[in-house]
C-alpha cells in the first residue's frame, strides 16, 4: 500500500494519494463502528441486569425505582468519561440533566415511598 510521505506532494500522488486516504479513513470508520457496536451491546446487557435488580414486577421497565438506577448508571459512566476528556463542556451539560433527572424521580419517590426512598439510597451509595 501506498503511503504519503511528508516529502511527497499530494499532486505528485495523483489520484493514488487519494485513495490510500480513503482506505485509511473507512478502515478507521470500521473498527470505530466495531469497538461502538461492541460498547452498545455491553451496555445492553448492563441496562438488562439493572432493571432485572431493580423491578417491581416481572414487567417492569419504567418504575421510578428502575429510571433511578439507570440514571445512576449512565451518570457513573459519563464521571469516568470526564476523568480522561475534561473538556467535553457539552457531555457535562447533558450531564447535569441527567443528575436533574435523578434528583427529581428520588423527590417523588421519597414523597410516595420513603422506605423504598431510603433502600435507593443505601443500594445505589447516594447521598441524601
Amino acid at each position: 500500500m501506498l503511503l504519503k510521505s511528508k516529502y511527497q506532494s499530494p499532486k505528485t500522488l495523483g489520484n493514488q494519494g487519494q485513495r490510500v486516504a480513503c482506505i485509511e479513513s473507512n478502515y478507521y470508520l470500521h473498527l470505530l463502528y466495531i469497538s461502538r457496536r461492541i460498547v452498545v451491546a455491553q451496555s445492553a446487557v448492563k441496562k438488562n441486569e439493572i432493571i432485572e435488580k431493580f423491578k417491581i414486577h416481572p414487567t417492569d421497565t419504567g418504575s421510578s425505582e428502575v429510571q433511578i438506577a439507570l440514571l445512576t448508571d449512565r451518570i457513573e459512566y459519563l464521571t469516568e468519561h470526564f476523568k480522561v476528556h475534561a473538556k467535553d463542556h457539552h457531555s457535562r451539560q447533558g450531564l447535569l440533566k441527567l443528575v436533574g433527572q435523578r434528583r427529581s424521580l428520588l423527590d417523588y419517590l421519597k414523597k410516595k415511598n420513603i422506605e423504598k426512598y431510603r433502600v435507593m439510597l443505601k443500594e445505589l451509595n447516594l447521598r441524601k
